[in-house]
């Protein structure tokens, strides 16, 4: 498994959190878990953090494009559902 892992360039995406005051306060643990262990397989693991941000598109085909992605994995709690939802169907468009 890890030799396939290994071909592949797996993004990772962090939602905006509006529902918060400061959205830098709260990190992501869960999704930068997953990223920190792939990286011991892999060097081509990226992190897209979207905290704070609003042009949200441009950053997320910028992202892609840059780093030419095989597979993009996205984390979401309950309030970010709609928002990470909304992404999932534009990144499956393009």
């Amino acid at each position: 498994m890890d030799e396939i892992i290994k071909n592949y360039k797996i993004g990772f995406i962090n939602p905006p959190s509006p529902f918060l005051i400061d959205q830098r306060v709260f990190m992501s643990l869960g999704i930068l878990r997953v990223a920190t262990s792939l990286k011991k397989i892999t060097e081509n693991v990226f992190f897209l953090d979207l905290s704070n941000q609003n042009d949200y598109y441009s950053l997320i085909d910028k992202f892609i494009k840059d780093n030419s992605l095989d597979i993009i994995c996205l984390t979401a709690v309950t309030p970010q559902i709609s928002l990470v939802y909304e992404f999932c169907k534009y990144i499956k468009s393009k």
